[in-house]
């Protein structure tokens, strides 16, 4: 079965447990796309206790001392028409402590290793401190110099996709779009070289909203503190959005790392086919032999070329996301997954099914929030 691992960084208060939580009661049980997550060992009393405290408790419930366990193992399942079960695979969520993120710490050389080792980083900034910043309000420049500084300056000790969560969205819906957050973060200096070298080495780097209860569960008060409704019940926005991305924006990297040293031995400059999408870049690079490429990649991203092939192209549509997710009914899009489903006969097909669905996914965030995946204009490279 393969196994891929994504790293949890933010700092305390920023809500990732609680997204955690949210996110596996959101997929815990099947829904339209047939996959479902199944937590592993004590995870699921956990995770279900964390959210039901969010969901039913007078107070906001302190994640960091209920969670006992940094290592959130997951199994991603589909159910086929058949009515059987398969595990498409396992994902790890490694909670990388709050306080290590704004207290000193010392060198880490074992957490180097599993950055270096992860599929994906996780960033989770709290979406209140984001409100305030947007409003100028950062007292002692706290959340920038601090914060989200020691944040970058992690995850660029990795050349690993890059998802930053905008935790806490409810508070910002309306007030500030995600265009607005995105420029303001882009006139800070260590945002820009993140996004910059990200974007260089054909590396995803994403915002991505995210709240963990949705709208109308909380009220802001004018002390800033967050006040449950009497009666509300959550709705989680968006919880899936983080999950879906992590195997097409890590084969995409992949595919990139594999054009660039392929384009090293061909001696050919990588900005010469820039016209063309990184499928057929690299059908270039390996003599219209495409079917080579997924040799070059490790064992746990072997896909199937069709699905390599697909992954690849979706990350080419760019401005024309809108406009082809518009196009399209939602009946389409169901059909499309029932018959992507329909082909689920083991683990490789269920893998496949799985990655199926995370595009769909994915195509809805790029609809919703185009600005989601970051690019900065090829002369700032």
């Amino acid at each position: 079965m393969k196994t891929y691992t994504v790293i949890v960084v933010g700092a305390r208060g920023s809500g990732k447990t609680v997204f955690l939580g949210s996110m596996y009661r959101k997929l815990s049980v099947a829904g339209e796309y047939g996959f479902y997550l199944e937590a592993k060992g004590q995870a699921q009393r956990q995770l279900n206790q964390i959210y039901n405290s969010v969901a039913t408790g007078e107070e906001w419930p302190d994640a960091t001392k209920m969670a006992e366990i940094n290592n959130w193992k997951f199994n991603c399942r589909v159910i086929s028409p058949t009515s059987k079960i398969y595990t498409a695979f396992e994902i790890n969520y490694l909670d990388y402590s709050g306080g290590r993120i704004t207290d000193a710490d010392e060198e880490d050389p074992q957490f180097d290793t599993l950055l270096e080792n992860a599929d994906c980083l996780l960033g989770l900034l709290d979406g209140q401190k984001i409100y305030d910043y947007m409003q100028g309000i950062d007292k002692g420049g706290k959340f920038q110099n601090i914060e989200m500084t020691n944040i970058f300056q992690i995850l660029n000790r990795s050349t690993n996709p890059v998802h930053l969560v905008i935790s806490k969205w409810d508070i910002i819906n309306g007030q500030f779009t995600l265009e607005q957050i995105r420029d303001k973060l882009l006139k800070f200096d260590l945002f820009i070289n993140l996004v910059q070298t990200r974007n260089r080495i054909g590396t995803p780097i994403r915002l991505i909203p995210v709240s963990s209860v949705g709208d109308g569960f909380a009220t802001r008060e004018e002390n800033g503190r967050m006040r449950k409704i009497p009666n509300a019940v959550p709705h989680p926005f968006q919880v899936e959005m983080p999950l879906a991305l992590v195997l097409p924006d890590k084969v995409r990297a992949e595919l990139q790392r594999v054009l660039r040293k392929k384009m090293e031995v061909n001696s050919t400059p990588v900005r010469v086919e820039s016209a063309l999408s990184l499928w057929d870049k690299l059908g270039v690079a390996f003599g219209g032999a495409v079917r080579f490429v997924r040799e070059f990649l490790p064992d746990k991203l072997q896909y199937t070329e069709k699905l390599l092939k697909k992954i690849a192209e979706r990350s080419e549509q760019g401005a024309r996301t809108k406009e082809l997710y518009a196009h399209r009914s939602e009946q389409e899009r169901r059909q499309e997954m029932n018959a992507s489903l329909a082909l689920v006969t083991d683990e490789e097909t269920a893998l496949e099914h799985a990655v199926n669905s995370f595009l769909n996914i994915e195509k809805k965030l790029n609809f919703v929030f185009p600005a989601s995946r970051i690019e900065m204009p090829v002369e700032m490279l």
